[in-house]
């Protein structure tokens, strides 16, 4: 039971407003600047000495230079990704394609979408190419859904076609404003105002020989000044700002056409000599860094009156980036090699290599980002869009390919990694895993960032293992899909108890234009799936898994009632994420969350049950194993295999399923996306399973969600028939097996078997009693795959398997499996059962972590009714390879009713020893460690040993030193600084909760406010002015 102290303090008669006790952080404005094809050697920060980038340099100077920023291969995809978070092999827009189809769906969340629901003011600036066609003196638009305004973007000044964008001088621009009465895109033409107030250089608008049709990259320049000048003096808002600048993309000549167009070159000895193109190159950068040192000027001086009290580069966030690497034109002349625009990288514009996809990448934020700083930080341009959400304080769209690097940019709170990053150009596609590439280009070479980033010695003869595991995860990543491929959306529809796998229960997704259908997608959930459960209804729903669910990315969240998902053994996939929010629940039975990534189960989530996740586990919602229920394990024959005919899936085409979409059958190997089940030649039925004489490519797999006991006997049999070029006499192998802590397979039968071609045979096994201990509550995995066939293929039809012995009913598991890392958060709370001592994970919950676990948050116990600890039983709750923080409970120590606990922690362990306390709830250990004991501990507790009026009880509880008359709760009412007011203040101590109480009589109160916890030593609470008459006030204090 919780005992509570509370303290008097004195009365108050004059009642004001409350004050917030502590700031919130404020939003940020965020300035984005973009180049078009800026090689990443082309700006001072990387070592350019013969263009002039002063303020970029300047940029970099007061801010940090990420060193390895990369972009898309080629302009299209790279805004594409920059405003969906998602890369080439998800992405819609994937590839330059002229089609008004590839564009950003209306399905899409962009920066502008997601920075407009929070509150910002928004701007875009240039260059977007989407959502009309290129015709230059009357284009028109012709995919609506994908304009700027339909996307978050209040003020918009653009070019809407990349094509059209292949000029510095189109006669209009495309224009939208939500002030406007009616807000519409319409055509303006592209000339600069008349205003005095805008910068001459580098423009030099006014000059008599400026063209009557401005230089694009002018107009978007001096929009995007007057929206930062006027935006930075209504601090009301924030503000964000895209300016795609065209500039250097080709055609270099336009420039020539332009007033003192070189003019910034003339003291440079010996420019006038150089190549012609090579002049126009480096005359547009150095335009396009005078235009951003007059943006930077604005946000010091946004009213531009000289007097930069009124700057906000404080509050401000400034990112410089390109889409792309530099182009080449092939010639030595060219400005790439002249300049050597991309340093030492190979290849260019349009291809894989690091040429092509490393840009240039400076960020500055005055006061978080260290002045002058370079990182090597993968900095990837699907980071923006989450980045900027959090930042915000926006929800960050689920499974994003992007991560988050406001912890990185702000220095607060945990950065989340990601493994790897992906880039496609067409046939070709490369991965990069920290300093490791492997590029598909033709075959496979592998490359080492770090000690050679020209990528010019190919070492994959010699890494064989680490080129099979990247290929693996870089085809996973649909880079060889065709080009009407990409993630698609999708809610859950189904009624209460309704099944998973039902394709009712799901939305469909169709993306259209103009009448044409050019993506749909409907089924039960499929790997490129972005998904939403979310109960909207006024009553809990509760969705059941009846097999696997594969997703891309998977949110689950309620509104005022919970959405459920009972997983029971089954697997749930978010390959990049899966997330569990507020009044979402995940119910599993030795089931499983798998992600490449993490499980985000957040504050006001939950997940109960036993299981494994196989992820890095964010943990800030309640995790709850107190298990209530029973296991019945099949016996008796009872089928255990799921779809063993094949006969259930999605059509991929021809009839066939590839693995991602052959119901309750995955795969272990490379290519996921390959035919799993052929609509011919079956044994019986229609369909027959498919693997591939080839080791590193695909396996049948399924997880049967069957615990495995000890002395288990299973029985196995299926028909196997060689195919299409499998040698008679190469071997297949069939294998059960279970996954260790560390997500590992551990065989626990395995058998070879030679492969007809042409004739259907049947097989049977039956396997030997189970004695492996570390098996036992694992689930039981079957794999069907090559031995040592070299090609072709080999089909299975009819698999089934069961187990021997009678049905079996035991007590749900109490283990919780993380095969990565763990860290929870302040919010997390972590509820264990004890039913018993002698055995971890089976007479009480254990959570068992193969990394890192940092921990934080509360832990508590459920404790069996037939099961009574005794004084000194202990219990370890959590084993990992490296522990590191501490759960948030006073002096270590939990009760449960009238049992205390001790935590105590080692680096691989948290232990709970049951310990001896009094009837107030202080463990004898306490008032032994401050010599209170005289014989009798109850009767010490009731003592006032130090004489400041508060027995040793409420000292335990409030955290004084009972021997020390001056150790109490200092509490102080006073005038509130600055205003009428009063205000209360209190010394905090650590793992306590704090509640303001309210009386008019001494006798009866009431809670005004609280809990209040946190790190300060002394907090201030401002006294609200909605209660009437005379008051008295009291600190009351809870041990957490």
């Amino acid at each position: 039971m919780l005992k509570l102290l509370t303290h008097l303090l004195l009365t108050a008669t004059t009642l004001l407003p409350v004050l917030s006790s502590a700031d919130e952080t404020p939003q940020p404005n965020i300035v984005y600047i973009y180049a078009d094809d800026l090689g990443w050697g082309y700006i001072g920060a990387n070592g350019q000495t013969q263009v002039k980038t002063p303020n970029l340099n300047a940029l970099a100077d007061s801010g940090v230079n990420f060193t390895r920023g990369y972009g898309c291969t080629v302009c299209s995809p790279a805004r594409s990704s920059q405003q969906t978070g998602f890369h080439q092999g998800h992405t819609w827009t994937d590839r330059n394609d002229p089609d008004s189809s590839k564009a950003i769906r209306s399905d899409d969340t962009t920066i502008g979408d997601a920075l407009k629901s929070v509150g910002y003011r928004t701007a875009y600036f240039g260059k977007w190419g989407y959502g009309a066609d290129s015709a230059q003196n009357d284009p028109a638009i012709n995919n609506p859904q994908t304009l700027p305004i339909n996307h978050g973007y209040d003020i918009v000044l653009a070019e809407l076609h990349h094509v059209r964008a292949h000029t510095f001088f189109q006669p209009t621009l495309w224009r939208s404003n939500t002030d406007d009465e009616t807000p519409t895109t319409a055509l303006v033409p592209n000339t600069i105002p008349n205003d005095a107030t805008l910068p001459t250089y580098p423009a030099y608008q006014n000059d008599p020989g400026y063209p009557s049709t401005a230089y694009c990259d002018d107009s978007y320049a001096f929009a995007a000044l007057d929206f930062v000048r006027s935006e930075a003096q209504d601090t009301s808002k924030p503000f964000f700002c895209l300016l795609a600048f065209q500039i250097p993309h080709t055609p270099l000549g336009n420039i020539t056409s332009l007033p003192k167009w070189f003019d910034e070159y003339n003291d440079v000895a010996g420019s006038d000599s150089w190549p012609q193109d090579s002049k126009e190159f480096a005359a547009m950068v150095t335009r396009m860094d005078a235009h951003i040192g007059n943006l930077l000027a604005a946000l010091e001086d946004p009213n531009n009156d000289g007097d930069k009290s009124d700057s906000v580069l404080d509050n401000t966030l400034i990112v410089f980036a390109s889409d792309n690497g530099g182009q080449s034109s092939g010639e030595a002349s060219s400005p790439l090699s002249f300049f050597s625009g991309n340093s030492n990288l190979r290849g260019a514009k349009g291809n894989i290599y690091e040429g092509a996809i490393r840009v240039p990448m400076l960020m500055k934020w005055k006061g978080k980002l260290a002045a002058g700083s370079t990182s090597s930080q993968v900095v990837d341009v699907t980071d923006m869009l989450p980045t900027f959400c959090e930042l915000a304080g926006a929800d960050i769209p689920v499974g994003l390919d992007g991560v988050s690097l406001a912890p990185t940019i702000t220095g607060e709170g945990h950065q989340r990694t990601r493994d790897f990053i992906i880039h496609e150009a067409g046939s070709k596609a490369s991965i990069i895993r920290g300093n490791y590439k492997l590029v598909k280009d033709g075959g496979y070479a592998l490359y080492n960032l770090d000690s050679d980033p020209s990528e010019s010695t190919d070492i994959s003869a010699s890494n064989t293992d680490l080129v099979n595991e990247l290929t693996t995860l870089l085809l996973g990543e649909r880079v060889t899909e065709p080009d009407n491929f990409a993630n698609t959306y999708h809610t859950w529809t189904g009624a209460d108890e309704a099944s998973t796998s039902n394709a009712s229960n799901w939305s469909d997704y169709d993306y259209s234009n103009n009448g044409t259908s050019y993506l749909s997608d409907s089924g039960s959930p499929q790997a490129s799936w972005s998904t939403k459960m979310e109960n909207t209804n006024a009553s809990d729903n509760t969705a059941v898994a009846d097999a696997n669910i594969e997703t891309l990315g998977i949110e689950i969240e309620g509104d005022s009632h919970l959405q459920i998902l009972n997983l029971s053994s089954h697997t749930l996939t978010g390959r990049n994420e899966i997330r569990i929010g507020a009044k979402g629940k995940v119910s599993m039975e030795n089931g499983t969350l798998d992600s490449l990534r993490w499980v985000d189960l957040q504050n006001k989530g939950e997940i109960e049950g036993s299981g494994t996740i196989n992820a890095t586990f964010y943990h800030s919602g309640t995790y709850t194993n107190t298990p209530t229920t029973e296991t019945t394990i099949p016996g008796n024959g009872v089928e255990l295999i799921q779809n063993g005919g094949f006969e259930s899936g999605a059509d991929t085409g021809g009839g066939d399923y590839s693995y991602t979409t052959l119901e309750n059958w995955t795969t272990d190997g490379s290519s996921p996306n390959n035919d799993g089940a052929k609509p011919n030649n079956a044994k019986t039925g229609t369909y027959r399973g498919l693997i591939e004489g080839n080791t590193s490519n695909s396996n049948l797999v399924q997880n049967t969600g069957t615990s495995l006991l000890s002395g288990d006997v299973f029985t196995i049999s299926f028909w196997h028939r060689g195919f299409s070029g499998w040698s008679t006499g190469e071997e297949a192998k069939v294998s059960l097996y279970y996954l260790d802590n560390s997500n590992n397979p551990v065989e626990i039968f395995g058998n070879t078997f030679a492969l007809t071609n042409g004739t259907w045979v049947e097989a049977s096994y039956t396997t030997t009693a189970l004695s492996d201990s570390n098996a036992v509550g694992k689930n039981l995995y079957i794999s069907l795959s090559p031995a040592n066939g070299a090609s072709g293929f080999a089909s299975f039809d009819d698999v089934s398997l069961s187990r021997q012995g009678e049905e079996v009913t035991v007590p749900s598991a109490r283990k919780l499996v993380v095969t990565s890392n763990y860290r929870a958060s302040e919010t997390a709370s972590t509820v264990l059962s004890v039913a018993g001592k002698t055995t971890a994970a089976v007479d009480y919950t254990q959570i068992q972590v193969a990394g890192s676990a940092a921990l934080d948050g509360s832990l508590s116990l459920d404790i069996d009714p037939s099961f009574t600890p005794s004084t000194g039983d202990t219990f370890t709750v959590l084993t990992a390879g490296l522990i590191t923080g501490k759960y948030a409970h006073a002096d270590d120590i939990i009760n449960v009713g009238d049992h205390f606990f001790k935590i105590t922690y080692n680096a691989q362990n948290v232990v709970l020893e049951k310990i001896a306390a009094t009837a107030n709830g202080t463990p004898h250990s306490w008032l032994d460690d401050n010599g209170l004991n005289s014989g009798d501990y109850d009767a010490a507790d009731l003592e006032d040993s130090d004489n400041d009026g508060q027995p040793n009880w409420k000292e335990f509880i409030s955290g004084t030193d009972p021997n020390s008359p001056s150790s109490v709760i200092g509490t102080i009412i006073q005038p509130e600084v600055g205003a009428d007011g009063l205000t209360l203040s209190w010394d905090f101590k650590p793992n306590r909760l704090y509640y303001v109480e309210t009386s008019t009589d001494l006798t009866n109160y009431i809670t005004l406010d609280g809990p209040f916890s946190g790190e300060p030593s002394t907090y201030v609470y401002s006294i609200p002015n909605d209660l009437d008459g005379s008051r008295f006030y009291r600190i009351r204090v809870a041990r957490r």
